[in-house]
């Protein structure tokens, strides 16, 4: 799927991952990263009731999940930790919403989330890697066989880092 984000949206989506996982003290008292992805699996009360809204109000959009994919996978002039929130927001979400996603979209999900796998910083692949458990978990290896051969080829890689980042850009 050829998918690109709204310039408008994107930048919302973005803002809102940055504000959830402010480093500033008083922020960080009103939300917190954890509280936040929290907040996206309905665990406990929201911290910052407009932060939980917003979030919720993402959620119904149907191609919510391809910003997050394009926030975690494409946007390498933002901080690794945003990226990996982004990626772990778009697990949470497919958790919550994959059977309500359109084909297109999952597809776009599915090729994204196996690019970052291959992303240089680690904690881009450790989030990229969760999303593709979750996802792997909810449609089965026989809808996403590319991930698999991905994985195998990997296995075969003659170090460590090779076998995390085999095919890096």
């Amino acid at each position: 799927m050829a998918w690109t984000p709204q310039e408008g949206g994107l930048q919302e989506v973005l803002q809102v991952i940055k504000d959830s996982s402010q480093t500033d003290t008083a922020v960080q008292q009103a939300t917190t990263l954890v509280r936040t992805i929290a907040l996206v699996l309905w665990l406990e009360p929201a911290p910052n009731p407009s932060l939980f809204q917003r979030l919720q109000t993402f959620s119904q959009i149907p191609d919510y999940a391809c910003y997050l994919a394009y926030i975690l996978t494409y946007m390498h002039q933002e901080e690794e930790r945003i990226r990996s929130v982004a990626g772990l927001l778009l697990k949470n979400h497919a958790v919550v919403s994959l059977g309500k996603w359109a084909p297109p979209v999952l597809q776009y999900v599915k090729a994204s989330v196996a690019a970052a796998f291959n992303d240089q910083a680690v904690i881009v692949r450790n989030a990229a890697g969760q999303g593709i458990v979750a996802i792997l978990g909810l449609v089965g290896p026989a809808a996403w066989p590319e991930i698999l051969q991905q994985l195998l080829q990997l296995l075969d890689a003659p170090t460590i880092d090779l076998q995390v980042v085999r095919h890096v850009p």
